[in-house]
């Protein structure tokens, strides 16, 4: 089961610049690891307009797949699935994988999180608005959010043996 933990933080706070540190830094580590980032936006279409996919998604199918040699590209609608079944989802989907990092998510109360903080942000006031945050670090404090990770990893493995 992967650990499933996001990287949390405003707007230009420097989360996927972690995020990609923490990636690139575990990869080599020979870590498998999985990003789902969140956005505010809605109705973005990631596939061409007139396409397979787009046409089949159009039609009212609930989850289209788009397999190629060596990618496979999941369009799933999340309307319908309640936030505990979309980790339930994600720790099946993933299953294999050591981690899942999610960017942003900081409404998601149930989720743990590691929180990037900008130059003006204050933890107390984060702290009374947002739940479950483990760790705050600075975009400069990459290494720490290493450590911590790798932490939680090895918990993991010794919990699941």
């Amino acid at each position: 089961m992967p650990l499933i933990i996001a990287i949390s933080g405003y707007h230009n706070s420097g989360k996927t610049t972690v995020g990609t540190y923490v990636v690139t830094t575990l990869r080599r580590q020979g870590f498998l690891i999985a990003v789902i980032k969140s956005t505010k936006e809605e109705g973005i279409l990631t596939d061409r307009e007139g396409s397979d996919t787009w046409r089949y998604r159009l039609a009212g199918a609930n989850s289209v797949g788009l397999l190629q040699s060596n990618l496979l590209t999941l369009y799933i609608d999340t309307s319908s699935i309640e936030k505990e079944n979309f980790f339930r989802f994600l720790q099946v989907i993933f299953e294999d994988y050591d981690l899942v990092l999610l960017e942003g998510f900081k409404n998601w109360k149930e989720l743990p999180k590691i929180w990037v903080l900008g130059e003006k942000d204050d933890k107390e006031v984060i702290l009374k608005k947002y739940n479950n945050i483990e760790l705050f670090v600075s975009i400069s404090e990459k290494e720490k959010v290493i450590e911590y990770i790798v932490e939680k990893l090895k918990y993991l493995k010794k919990i699941n043996k």
